[in-house]
């Protein structure tokens, strides 16, 4: 298992979109007036921020391609908008991509309460769409704020209990709390979930 490495082969090579991504300033361990007060933080690779939709503000879209990114252990998928509003129709934006997710597959966001409902991995929904012992990634604790619990490579949080109100979850951490059921979520456990395993080969990737 040493030789274990976390392989890269579904990602495209393109360049991340200009629209979706700033610049990060380097603080390079000093403080507001110029002086070192944390020592060995110079260097290191220029990275550009990739801004991730975790509001989910697109209803549908289309998945293009899965890039990576370099601020995150998890990969990003690239979806393309197909809402109906033409205004709002083919804008370019990013989600983190679960595993089992495939490219030209449509995602979906159900705001509301429904029976019968086939979830895939990449949907989002609000809570009491999701069956007892699903597992999801990416979940809200204020409503309209994003998802914040359950965002790095590997991680999900797996519906313990639910009720008209509440939504019981277990926590990557292991915590079980519980959660309105009008929280939104995304179905499925988050790709790259050997990212553990992976073998740095030399200390200077840890530092």
């Amino acid at each position: 298992m040493s030789n274990f490495k976390v392989g890269r082969t579904k990602l495209t090579k393109y360049k991340p979109l200009l629209k979706n991504v700033r610049r990060t300033l380097r603080k390079g361990g000093r403080n507001n007036f110029g002086r070192i007060t944390v020592r060995h933080q110079g260097g290191g690779l220029k990275q550009m921020y990739r801004v991730l939709d975790f509001q989910r503000v697109f209803k549908n879209g289309i998945v293009t391609n899965f890039e990576y990114d370099p601020n995150r252990s998890a990969f990003l998928a690239k979806l393309t908008s197909i809402d109906r509003n033409k205004s709002k129709s083919g804008v370019h934006f990013y989600i983190l991509a679960s595993k089992g997710l495939k490219i030209f597959e449509v995602l979906q966001i159900i705001e509301s309460k429904r029976t019968n409902l086939f979830l895939r991995p990449g949907d989002c929904s609000i809570l009491s769409n999701f069956e007892i012992g699903d597992f999801i990634n990416t979940v809200e604790a204020t409503a309209g704020k994003g998802g914040i619990y359950a965002r790095s490579a590997g991680t999900f949080c797996q519906i313990l209990d639910s009720t008209p109100l509440y939504v019981k979850l277990k926590l990557p951490s292991g915590s079980q709390r519980l959660f309105s059921s009008q929280l939104k979520a995304t179905m499925g456990i988050l790709a790259r979930e050997h990212y553990n395993l992976r073998n740095l080969e030399k200390a200077g990737r840890s530092r």
